[in-house]
């Protein structure tokens, strides 16, 4: 009996004990949002597939062992686990789980990586609360305060925390695992790359705003195997001295590492010794820069009122070169062309960043590539810096160009060259971030975006001053810095004044965010239940809102039907330039509307999933107002309203809305 009853506490510690650092409990509670259905026969294939793989014969041994070891000794959660993970039972179960497709569903948070490999070392983080929100709450008091969402980057992999409730104290607790190279510690020493942290608070009308970040050096971990630390999260730019929120961080190796890295003061001397290398690096590039800025100046003098900025400020209060926020993000099979990425990118929302005092000017703060993900916003800069950063995955060469709008404002934009013909000059191609617009040199609109197709949308560009991509920075010293008399050939040291590329690649190495860009995480949404959903929300308040007015509503579900393929169109053609089925949308529209009557319709692009705002922007548009407060009954005036919502990477949609009315004729 006695044993009996140890082996019921130690299953009791174990199921505890799992379900606070088992990376298998981030599926688990997924399965919350299941249906019952839907969560038995989960729970089913999970019961199975741990049968079939012997975990419980391997649990219940090991049990045995622990009790045969332990008698007369208290039982202790952590030294439990702690030979769990010896025993590499835990690794096992994680390596087999990561190779069913069934988990790779559920990991929606998470980018994506291979199969787990038992073979294979791996960090464990995991979150266990945060305190000190307290400016969050208060900023939020006077409305609903939505959820927070903790967004973790390291090593080329991403994952997030589920959101829980926006509080002074929110309960987070999730645990993840992060793939390492190699197995010995010398090699686990050599990964510079940093854990990225950013929070962001996301409202209940879908709107997103970044509320602290941090980088943590986790090496640590490398003297004993566990780290256990509270990290304070700093605010963006001039706020970045100032504390927002505090994070209760745990770090562990799995498997363990079998021998440590000699002690506190060898890491401690290894990361200085680091440091000393970049700071060294840092100082050999400013002196260049220093030198080439005098050289620029001596060209013309006239080149210090030229948009050339070659050092921006981070979001931690860094200043680092422009170029290295720049870097080739693949996007996998999230994104399949460079028109789709154009179109992700604009549909980021756009958020203007201003100085403390509001009108004092523009912010000088650029947030990095992980942040502007994190949070689904930014400035003019960060979308051009995701776009130039997408296009170089798809092999282009893309470069962000630095000037200004034909008016005079400055303005970031990407420019991509063609380099067919080498006795040619190379054809450049403007993209506009924040639209996806496409534009030739010297032309019209080449394709995509909201320009449509066709020649005939001139671009607003005025002036350029530099181009600068990852590991490459030109000035332009031309005598015009007009846009359209711009010579894009970069080889020609008269019109171009370049950066020796080393140089740059030597000072990315030691201030850029990783080894490589954060990967996107796509995450399937259905998108016909999202549409079905909005439809019914936008129609109840529509109908409420003509209910104020004493006006009855009538919907016609054909008719909205019938809106779908106008729908599809207008989406097609801000991706490709060209929309399709349009001649048909009309045809059927004219066969459905009787005669005596008038059709009028009303299509609207959203980047959000509120229906409350997106009937505040209806109600504002002329055209879509008066067709809200239209009158008549339902012999003379029915309404008809289709959603479409087009899922991209990053939970960024395009929603689409078409809202339409079918009118009697008044007579004349």
């Amino acid at each position: 009996m006695l044993g009996e009853e140890r082996a019921s506490q130690a299953s009791d510690l174990l199921n505890r004990g799992a379900s606070r650092r088992l990376p298998l409990r981030v599926a688990c509670r997924e399965m919350q949002g299941l249906g019952a259905t839907q969560s038995e026969k989960l729970r089913s294939i999970i019961h199975e597939h741990l049968h079939s793989s012997n975990v419980f014969g391997q649990v219940r041994a090991f049990v045995r062992d622990f009790l045969a070891q332990e008698q007369g000794v208290a039982l202790d959660e952590d030294k439990l686990l702690a030979a769990l993970h010896e025993k590499r039972i835990i690794e096992e179960l994680v390596g087999s789980l990561g190779k069913e497709q069934t988990t790779e569903r559920l990991t929606s948070r998470s980018s994506h990586t291979p199969g787990k490999d038992r073979n294979g070392r791996y960090l464990h983080l995991r979150v266990s609360g945060g305190s000190a929100f307290v400016d969050q709450v208060l900023e939020s008091s006077d409305s609903p305060k939505g959820d927070l969402v903790a967004h973790f980057f390291f090593h080329g992999q991403r994952h997030s925390t589920k959101p829980v409730p926006c509080c002074a104290d929110p309960q987070f607790d999730d645990g993840f695992l992060f793939r390492l190279d190699g197995m010995d510690i010398e090699t686990l020493a050599s990964i510079k790359d940093n854990i990225y942290i950013v929070v962001v608070h996301q409202s209940c009308e879908d709107r997103c705003s970044v509320i602290g970040t941090q980088s943590v050096e986790w090496r640590k971990l490398l003297v004993t195997g566990y780290l256990k630390l509270v990290t304070e999260l700093s605010g963006i730019g001039g706020d970045s001295a100032v504390p927002v929120g505090v994070l209760s961080l745990h770090m562990e190796f799995l498997p363990k590492v079998a021998t440590a890295f000699k002690g506190a003061e060898a890491i401690a001397a290894h990361l200085k010794d680091e440091k000393d290398k970049a700071a060294d690096k840092e100082r050999r590039f400013f002196s260049m820069a220093k030198l080439w800025w005098k050289e620029f100046l001596q060209i013309r003098p006239t080149h210090s009122s030229r948009a050339v900025k070659i050092f921006a400020r981070t979001a931690s209060d860094v200043i680092v070169p422009v170029f290295t926020f720049v870097q080739p993000l693949e996007a996998g099979r999230a994104l399949k062309s460079a028109g789709q990425a154009a179109r992700f990118v604009s549909l980021i929302e756009y958020e203007r960043s201003v100085t403390l005092g509001g009108n004092a000017g523009r912010s000088e703060v650029w947030s990095d590539l992980h942040t502007t993900l994190a949070s689904r916003k930014g400035d003019v800069e960060e979308h051009a810096i995701l776009l130039c950063s997408l296009l170089l995955g798809f092999s282009l060469e893309a470069y962000c160009a630095l000037g200004t709008t034909v008016s005079g404002e400055p303005h970031m934009w990407v420019v991509t060259l063609d380099r067919q013909d080498p006795d040619l000059l190379p054809q450049a191609t403007f993209w506009e971030s924040l639209t996806g617009c496409r534009y030739a040199h010297g032309g019209g609109t080449q394709g995509g975006g909201s320009g449509g197709g066709g020649g005939g949308v001139a671009h607003k560009y005025g002036r350029i001053g530099c181009l600068f991509s990852k590991h490459s920075f030109f000035a332009n010293v031309q005598a015009d810095d007009s846009v359209q008399g711009c010579r894009f050939d970069l080889d020609n040291f008269s019109s171009w004044k370049g950066m020796e590329e080393q140089l740059l690649k030597d000072i990315a190495s030691s201030v850029s965010r990783g080894t490589s860009a954060p990967p996107l995480i796509h995450v399937p949404l259905a998108t016909e239940s999202m549409e079905e959903a909005l439809e019914a929300s936008l129609k109840q308040l529509i109908v409420e809102h003509r209910r104020s007015d004493g006006l009855a509503t009538f919907w016609d579900h054909h008719l909205g039907f019938l809106l779908s393929p106008a729908l599809l169109s207008y989406e097609a053609e801000r991706v490709n330039g060209t929309a399709a089925g349009v001649a048909d949308f009309h045809q059927s529209i004219r066969n459905t509307v009787p005669n005596g009557f008038s059709f009028k319709g009303f299509p609207l692009q959203f980047s959000h999933l509120s229906a409350p705002r997106m009937l505040q922007d209806l109600i504002r548009t002329p055209m879509a107002a008066g067709m809200i407060s239209m009158q008549g009954g339902v012999d003379s005036v029915q309404f008809a309203l289709r959603v479409h919502v087009t899922a991209y990477p990053e939970r960024v949609c395009s929603v689409w809305v078409m809202l339409a009315v079918v009118f009697a004729k008044i007579d004349q």
